[in-house]
């Protein structure tokens, strides 16, 4: 999981999703949605695209729980 969590983390930044000014809870919400739905789905979700994977989950709520993540007690 690590290493997948990398692979994606170096296609984000490649692909401007995610960059040095990016907060950590959103970086956490960028990954989560890229767990969900690929490197790519992240960037659609980050141009305004809220795709879904088969079983109906959103982006959006992908996104939310990957911020809360960093922010939950």
């Amino acid at each position: 999981f690590e290493d997948h969590t990398k692979r994606n983390m170096d296609a984000l930044t490649q692909l401007g999703v995610i960059d040095d000014q990016t907060s950590k809870e959103d970086a956490a919400g960028y990954l989560a949605v890229a767990h969900l739905l690929g490197p790519r789905g992240a960037a659609n979700y980050k141009k305004g695209i809220n795709g879904k994977d088969g079983n109906g989950t959103s982006a959006s709520t992908y996104f939310e729980l990957g911020r809360k993540s960093v922010t939950a007690e």
